[in-house]
């Protein structure tokens, strides 16, 4: 009796510190595809960011550049909201830089969400549990110097689940940042003090579908095995 109420204290304790279990990591970048990405990245789906705002005009809020992305959540993706003053902008339609990311109607538009010179968050809720690769694509549209990094953490608590390297010089070709996730994450794009501000052009998912077990699941499973080993 004694040992199973220790062997419970100790996977309580498990699973109570969660991050534990995810298997969120970053993955590496890519900065030699550039925008034609359809072979690569975006099978389950993708955000393509504020393509449809207005060229040359500054769009506020979270709910007016929502209406500009360009949309197809994975079937795994619930929803997903943009928070920290973020704002929107279209540099070039019809853009024929290799580095601009083409839409899936085929026009290469040169668009991001971006926020001053400061942070701004991206929270993706997930539908059911899952495991699948997320590629950030990030372009300094003028090649100006911008810096910035890339943080995933969890949205419930605000702990850290992965970070990229700090990016700088990416304005040449743009770069797919990949992350693997297992979760709802909150992605954080912080704007470290350089040229202009921090930018997002693009977030695309694939690989996804396959579940992973939850802390909570694996809790049963080895309180049902240790009840029947009694």
């Amino acid at each position: 009796m004694v040992k199973s109420i220790y062997l419970f204290t100790v996977l309580l304790m498990i699973v109570t510190t969660s991050p534990a279990f995810s298997a969120t990591k970053y993955v590496g970048i890519d900065d030699k595809t550039g925008g034609t990405w359809e072979q690569k990245y975006g099978a389950d789906g993708y955000i393509f960011c504020n393509t449809n705002g207005p060229q040359g005009t500054i769009v506020d809020g979270a709910d007016a550049v929502m209406k500009n992305d360009v949309v197809k959540l994975p079937n795994y993706v619930e929803k997903y909201s943009l928070g920290g003053g973020i704002q929107g902008y279209v540099w070039q339609v019809n853009d024929a830089k290799p580095k601009i990311l083409k839409t899936p109607d085929g026009v290469q538009n040169s668009a991001c969400w971006f926020t001053g010179k400061g942070d701004f968050t991206v929270d993706f809720t997930l539908k059911r549990t899952a495991s699948f690769t997320m590629a950030i694509y990030i372009d300094d549209w003028e090649n100006g110097g911008r810096k910035e990094s890339l943080t995933l953490k969890d949205p419930k608590n605000g702990d850290e689940l992965a970070k990229s390297d700090d990016f700088e010089q990416f304005g040449v070709i743009g770069r797919y940042v990949s992350f693997q996730v297992d979760r709802s994450v909150q992605l954080l794009v912080h704007y470290i003090p350089s040229y202009a501000n921090a930018v997002v052009s693009g977030v695309f998912f694939h690989g996804g579908g396959l579940a992973v077990i939850s802390p909570e699941s694996k809790l049963a499973i080895t309180w049902a095995q240790m009840k029947k080993a009694e």
